[in-house]
């Protein structure tokens, strides 16, 4: 379903406090960069995230202007075809996909496989 930058920023938010280890996916034309973490911090005015493959880290190993933002997607795994549906719930709780400028995408997944 289609999400607002404020519900982004608001399950972010959650994800941050909760340390909730997420499975990152950053796509690019010709590249992608996969990763699992956790979320880490916004930049200064909610320009930007943070992600980490450090549950503390002193800087990002990812940083996402979220300016370059287009459109936030936010899904469960009740929303996922009936054949994938079962599989998806043993794997994750939710889903954020944010759409960038010049074809990049990241995705967030909020993996069941524990916290920091």
């Amino acid at each position: 379903m289609t999400a607002s930058l404020e519900d982004a920023l608001g399950l972010l938010g959650k994800w941050h406090s909760e340390v909730a280890r997420l499975d990152v996916i950053f796509l690019t034309t010709g590249a992608a960069l996969v990763l699992s973490g956790w979320f880490v911090s916004l930049l200064e005015n909610d320009a930007g995230v943070v992600l980490s493959d450090c549950a503390k880290p002193d800087d990002g190993n990812l940083v996402v202007a979220l300016h370059a933002a287009t459109e936030f997607q936010y899904g469960d795994p009740r929303e996922a075809p009936e054949n994938v549906r079962e599989y998806l719930s043993r794997a994750i709780d939710s889903v954020l996909a944010i759409a960038l400028r010049e074809t990049w995408a990241l995705y967030l997944y909020e993996s069941k496989t524990g916290t920091g």
